[in-house]
């Protein structure tokens, strides 16, 4: 994974904006797939298009794992084990 996506995904993990999240994890192909959604409030109100974040499956072993765990935690903060 290049490091500049593992810092917008650390980032987005921490962004207050963010209102859903998923990873899983498949055994078959030990591929992850990580998905973040946030959306900016205000454009959100007003109709306009405001959303944001990631969206990707990549082999488990190139994602770091502190990519993994904070996605995992973001997850269960927002309730989407």
């Amino acid at each position: 994974m290049h490091s500049s996506s593992v810092e917008y995904i650390l980032g987005l993990c921490n962004d207050p904006q963010v209102y859903e999240a998923e990873i899983n994890h498949e055994e078959v192909d030990g591929k992850t797939n990580i998905v973040i959604r946030a959306r900016h409030q205000e454009e959100y109100e007003r109709g306009e298009d405001c959303e944001y974040g990631y969206e990707g499956r990549m082999r488990t072993r190139h994602i770091p794992r502190e990519v993994i765990t904070a996605v995992e935690n973001l997850c269960i903060r927002l309730r989407c084990e």
